[in-house]
């Protein structure tokens, strides 16, 4: 199978057992930087070995985005399912397999993860959250076991109240034995150890050392280890004691052995032969023996072995029940507190919003302020412009048409004359009138072309003086004012 389809197997999956209602996932085939720094809304610091890990996996597809809200936002709670396709040798494929789960849980937006695994043609699950991880299913081949895994995650058997019981359930649906019933302290010192090194009174033809059941128990505490090889992964528990105390099991051993030693050591002749009832050795009292119980227990409770089975469990039960309490008293209590944590923060940070908002108000209005100054002084200076502008026109109109009309004066002067002088020729004189006609026509034209260029200038001004209006005010508007 190509790896980059490998997500729409593991979706084809997750759709046939129930867990998603469309075949299509939320990104896919992402490189393992887009997952890490993009995808990612955490702060990404890297060490070397990390980055190593990194350069391993790619084709990241976030496939699911299952939640569960909480009282508030911060409370919520999600389990996220991915597929990853990984590169690397066989011998150490199960340990870099939990190893880059591990990384990427750190960064991923998710309280748990479930992340399906492709390594060359088989696959494995794997489990994280925030306090656990190193959690992994056995290697399955990709096509042949497609109806088991159904079957075996089928959302009919899996819890979906919590985020924690999905998780859970989805983990001992596939996780490998030795997650899911791990041996225990007490399995291993006595539920391993052979019944004949126990009760020495069965006879038996075999008899065994004390460094031979060492060896045997050992040999039994390791057996996953030896059945995975190198595929065997230890699981991690960040913040908790590790949970199985059974590494070390040889100072139990010693004391088992040392007791058996003592009790063969002592012969029954020597057990009869013993007087009981010298000096120093009184007979018990049978009532004697209730003394440290509670009154209200029937005494033969302590005669009847089913009636102190029965008993014990009932006070083992009021003491869960108790213990149940008071856990769901701690939680309602740490409920409480974070909510009245949470509540103390919204109100700080609306305090600090409230005087944000206030410190940009004022702001803006220092800022609305300096541009109402800035935009007077402009007007001023552009109005001031203007008008400078105007009066030099008027200025200079008024100046050619003062000369225009002393020139006008003059021509209109010349020919006053010149009718005053061609009223008194006799008709004698006819060629002198005739040419004092001649300039007085010629003054006429010359006033005509006066009168028309007076008419011009005029049109000139007014001309410029509305280009010069709508200039200034084409440049308010350019400046908003």
């Amino acid at each position: 199978m190509d790896n980059k389809l490998f997500y729409e197997y593991v979706l084809s999956l997750l759709f046939e057992a129930g867990h998603v209602i469309t075949p299509f996932p939320i990104y896919r085939n992402h490189t393992s930087n887009e997952a890490l720094y993009i995808d990612s809304k955490e702060d990404v610091v890297l060490n070397r070995f990390d980055r190593g890990l990194l350069s391993l996996m790619d084709n990241v597809s976030l496939l699911a985005d299952i939640k569960w809200p909480g009282v508030v936002d911060e409370l919520d709670e999600n389990v996220q399912i991915y597929s990853i396709t990984v590169n690397f040798s066989n011998r150490c494929r199960s340990q870099s397999v939990a190893d880059i789960h591990h990384l990427m849980q750190r960064y991923w937006n998710c309280t748990h993860s479930i992340v399906f695994f492709k390594h060359c043609e088989k696959y494995i699950v794997s489990f994280a959250n925030n306090v656990c991880s190193h959690i992994l299913s056995d290697w399955r081949n990709v096509g042949m076991d497609y109806d088991d895994i159904i079957d075996r995650i089928c959302v009919g058997n899996i819890s979906l109240t919590t985020s924690n019981e999905y998780f859970h359930d989805f983990l001992y649906a596939v996780a490998r034995e030795y997650y899911i019933r791990p041996i225990s302290f007490e399995e291993a010192s006595y539920g391993l150890m052979p019944a004949d090194y126990i009760t020495k009174s069965l006879a038996s033809d075999i008899s065994f050392s004390k460094d031979e059941i060492k060896e045997i128990i050992q040999s039994n505490l390791v057996a996953f280890e030896t059945v995975y090889g190198d595929d065997y992964v230890e699981p991690k528990y960040t913040g908790m004691e590790e949970l199985n105390q059974h590494h070390n099991i040889s100072a139990e051993i010693d004391r088992i052995s040392f007791e058996l030693e003592l009790n063969s050591d002592i012969d029954d002749a020597q057990l009869e032969q013993f007087d009981f009832e010298e000096e120093g050795f009184e007979e018990d009292n049978d009532d004697d023996f209730f003394d440290g119980y509670d009154e209200n227990v029937d005494p033969a409770i302590f005669d009847d072995p089913v009636l102190m089975v029965k008993w014990l469990e009932k006070k083992q039960k009021e003491r869960d029940s108790e213990t149940l309490k008071n856990q769901e008293q701690e939680r309602l209590e740490a409920a409480c507190r974070e909510q009245e944590r949470l509540d103390v923060a919204r109100q700080e940070q609306e305090r600090l919003d409230a005087a944000r908002r206030e410190r940009d108000l004022e702001a803006a209005r220092q800022e609305q302020e300096r541009i109402k100054t800035e935009r007077a002084h402009l007007f001023s200076q552009l109005e001031n412009t203007h008008l400078t502008k105007l009066k030099e026109l008027e200025s200079r109109y008024l100046a050619e048409k003062k000369r225009l009309h002393h020139e006008l004066l003059q021509i209109e002067k010349g020919i006053q004359e010149k009718n005053n002088q061609l009223s008194k020729l006799s008709f004698l004189r006819f060629l002198e009138r005739r040419s004092l006609t001649a300039g007085l026509e010629k003054l006429g034209q010359r006033k005509q072309k006066l009168l028309m260029l007076i008419q011009d200038i005029e049109s000139m001004y007014n001309e410029q003086c509305n280009k010069e209006r709508t200039e200034f005010s084409m440049i308010l508007a350019e400046k908003g004012l």
